[in-house]
């Protein structure tokens, strides 16, 4: 993608996810690979996927939380 960047808004990279329960594929692009870009688009995902799914679902959202806390070493 990095050599058609200047037709597609400068955008080089996609993170693609697929959710095996609900079925559901997302695809987010983003400029450039670094760890920033990338919790970024992680986090439009999340939210794409499991928030706007499941936004009464406290349990889900809380086990989400601490998904991302353990994921970060913040246990």
């Amino acid at each position: 993608m990095s050599k058609i960047a200047k037709y597609n808004g400068g955008y080089c990279y996609l993170l693609t996810v697929v959710d095996a329960f609900s079925k559901q594929a997302c695809v987010e692009p983003f400029k450039t690979k670094t760890g920033q870009a990338l919790t970024e688009a992680c986090g439009k995902i999340l939210k794409q996927l499991f928030y706007d799914n499941c936004r009464n679902s406290r349990a889900l959202i809380g086990l989400i939380g601490l998904i991302l806390l353990s994921i970060c070493g913040q246990t």
